[in-house]
């Protein structure tokens, strides 16, 4: 007759998601044992390089980590059984919706609550990432009707520079990285269950990366009229919109010349601007409003306005 273990957890397979849950439960005094059909270590060990391993910042072998993994559940005190498993029954009260869950079981009950605090603060880190990835949209020039409307516009947008063989800027770079350790998270789907340091380091590396993402411009321009005679003024109104301090530089030029200063102004309110510059010369003019570069902004300009002087 065939031995028959109780054990509290039994983690199947000896990869390096199963060495680090076993290594979790074994610190927490739970009687854990760890199933490998094979050698140690599971698909990473035949990855001939990692790279995107907390603590690996050069990368490592799969090998490598998988056996460093391995040891270290070993050295914290983690069993481990050379078997197949055949096959795994959902004991009572005890699935993934509701983990340890079980009526009069002390240590599930003890255990639970850890859960349930670990999933609250994972999902409330979350949505600071969310407010600031938005946030970083913005400052990045994109817009949307909500936050997610938002952080998807800049996402694509950035994909499709990249696609298409441009280059990502530090600010872009910081974006997409917070936008996918965020997506990391969230698909991974335990909020921090399975692996409460690494997911805890990944949503917080999200947050600085986002907020990292310094501001960049999106000016707006508008001319009335755009068709006036000799010596008549023209309106020009806009608004950068990071920014609500600052000054805005209009420039002109005809078509094939370079651009030259016209006229300086200050923002003011949320961030608009309204100036008048008279019409001195005939001809047409290309006009576009600049936000310079500071310690905090980026700086950029808008599109250019055509005015005719008759």
């Amino acid at each position: 007759m065939a031995e028959v273990q109780e054990h509290e957890l039994v983690v199947v397979g000896g990869g390096v998601a199963g060495c680090t849950a076993a290594l979790y439960a074994e610190r927490y005094n739970l009687d854990v044992v760890l199933i490998e059909k094979g050698a140690p270590g599971g698909m990473t060990a035949t990855a001939s390089k990692v790279e995107n391993y907390t603590g690996f910042p050069e990368g490592i072998s799969g090998i490598e980590l998988a056996e460093r993994v391995h040891k270290q559940a070993e050295n914290a005190g983690v069993r481990c059984l050379m078997l197949t498993a055949t096959g795994v029954q959902p004991m009572p009260y005890s699935s993934c919706t509701t983990c340890h869950s079980r009526p009069g079981d002390e240590q599930a009950t003890w255990l639970q609550s850890t859960l349930d605090d670990r999933q609250a603060a994972m999902k409330a880190w979350d949505a600071q990432v969310t407010t600031a990835l938005s946030a970083a949209a913005v400052r990045l020039g994109f817009t949307g009707t909500d936050a997610a409307a938002k952080i998807a516009n800049a996402n694509a947008a950035l994909n499709a520079k990249k696609t298409a063989g441009g280059t990502w800027k530090t600010s872009q770079l910081n974006f997409q990285k917070a936008f996918t350790n965020q997506q990391y998270v969230e698909s991974e789907g335990s909020w921090g269950i399975h692996n409460w340091d690494y997911a805890r380091t990944v949503i917080l590396k999200a947050k600085d990366e986002a907020l990292a993402v310094t501001a960049t411009s999106v000016i707006t321009i508008k001319a009335s009229p755009k068709s006036v005679k000799k010596n008549k003024r023209v309106t020009f109104k806009g608004s950068v919109t990071t920014s609500t301090t600052g000054k805005v530089t209009l420039q002109v030029k005809k078509s094939g010349g370079s651009w030259k200063t016209a006229k300086t102004v200050s923002l003011k309110g949320a961030g608009s601007y309204s100036v008048k510059i008279k019409m001195t010369k005939k001809g047409a003019f290309y006009y576009r409003a600049v936000f310079h570069a500071s310690a905090t902004q980026l700086g950029g300009s808008s599109t250019k306005v055509k005015v005719k002087v008759k």
